[in-house]
């Protein structure tokens, strides 16, 4: 099992995405970026750590916060599932010094896991779906409501990254320009 001491790191990297990371797996991240000419700017002790998906936020919007070991993982509500299923299809990976680990990839962050802390965040995510599920459809239809209120003043909504609400928006008869 994971120490339950293990430390928690906030790496901030120029150039980018900011990197969660547990410190036994510390050494072989940052051996990794430096390989990849990625120049660490700070790092800090952390035990809260946010994540989210691309594509507009809306003000507002619930939160669900998941721990594992020390770290408390915060992520909209309306990005659970999507952020489920991502953590879910991840493959495991492996740094130069033989430690393995997965690399979950949010929007401008990522977070880093050993096998066990991976296997722990998923189970508790599955386990909290069935709760956080109607929470999150309330979200989606709330966010619906809103680009609708948008899109009736005249202003054009473009879907970049979500072809779900690019879809959602024509169903509703808004002109949508998808790009990909």
């Amino acid at each position: 099992m994971t120490d339950s001491s293990d430390l928690w790191m906030f790496l901030i990297v120029s150039g980018w995405k900011s990197h969660y990371c547990p410190s036994s797996l510390l050494n072989g991240l940052m051996d990794d970026l430096a390989k990849r000419n990625h120049t660490m700017m700070d790092m800090k002790k952390t035990d809260n750590a946010y994540i989210d998906c691309p594509g507009m936020a809306m003000v507002g919007r619930k939160h669900e916060t998941i721990k594992i070991d020390t770290l408390s993982i915060e992520m909209p509500t309306i990005d659970f599932e999507e952020l489920m299923y991502s953590l879910k299809d991840l493959k495991v990976r492996e740094f130069s010094d033989g430690s393995k680990y997965y690399k979950m990839h949010g929007f401008r962050t990522c977070i880093v896991l050993t096998v066990e802390q991976h296997d722990m965040l998923l189970q508790a995510m599955e386990d909290t779906w069935p709760i956080v599920e109607q929470d999150a459809r309330r979200e989606s239809e709330k966010f619906t409501e809103m680009i609708e209120k948008i899109s009736e003043s005249g202003v054009k909504v473009l879907a970049k990254h979500d072809l779900k609400l690019g879809d959602r928006m024509k169903e509703l008869g808004f002109k949508v320009e998808q790009k990909n």
